[in-house]
């Protein structure tokens, strides 16, 4: 994914972040393997989250 696609995809969890709300890793993981059409490591969540913070 590219970096804009990174942003794009993380937008929607980060602006419910943003209101208060909290970020769930699982629920960006499955997000992102849907996506992807893959199972994705865990750590890939966290370094798509570290990238974008």
């Amino acid at each position: 994914m590219s970096k804009e696609e990174q942003t794009a995809f993380l937008g929607p969890f980060l602006d419910k972040a943003a209101q208060g709300g909290i970020l769930i890793v699982r629920e960006i993981k499955q997000a992102l393997d849907k996506l992807l059409g893959r199972k994705t490591a865990l750590a890939s969540t966290y370094n798509l989250l570290d990238r974008h913070n």
